[in-house]
């Protein structure tokens, strides 16, 4: 990112939202390693740089999608 533009922080319920993932499921995957690790925002809160997510979600996409794969629905 360029110096002169700010990175919002998203938070949990943002994440959720961008990720499709359960709350939950974002946790397990900080403790995995599978899924970025958040920064500490206060004593109470917890955030991730929006690039960061943005990131891993289209890492994501590209690493599901396999050359072969097909569309499923109706043949035409």
């Amino acid at each position: 990112m360029a110096a002169d533009t700010i990175d919002p922080i998203l938070k949990m319920p943002a994440v959720v939202k961008i990720t499709a993932l359960s709350e939950s499921s974002i946790r397990r995957g900080m403790r995995n390693g599978t899924f970025p690790a958040c920064k500490r925002l206060g004593p109470r809160a917890i955030g991730w740089p929006e690039s960061v997510i943005r990131a891993w979600v289209a890492g994501t996409d590209a690493a599901s999608a396999s050359p072969g794969d097909q569309p499923i629905g109706p043949s035409s």
